[in-house]
């Protein structure tokens, strides 16, 4: 990506969050998108498009 375009992703957030803390997730309460500058002192433009939660077919 050539930071022109859109990223399409798909994540299994519930494998990440085993992988991160080796446990199962507790209920989701929230989500958050963040576009985070302040640590390099630089500014960007940042567009979010749909962000859809679909059951796992497992």
């Amino acid at each position: 990506m050539d930071g022109d375009g859109w990223a399409r992703l798909r994540r299994d957030v519930r494998a990440d969050y085993r992988r991160l803390f080796c446990r199962e997730p507790d209920r989701v309460a929230g989500v958050a998108v963040m576009t985070d500058t302040d640590n390099t002192g630089t500014t960007c433009v940042s567009h979010f498009g749909d962000i859809a939660f679909l059951e796992s077919a497992s």
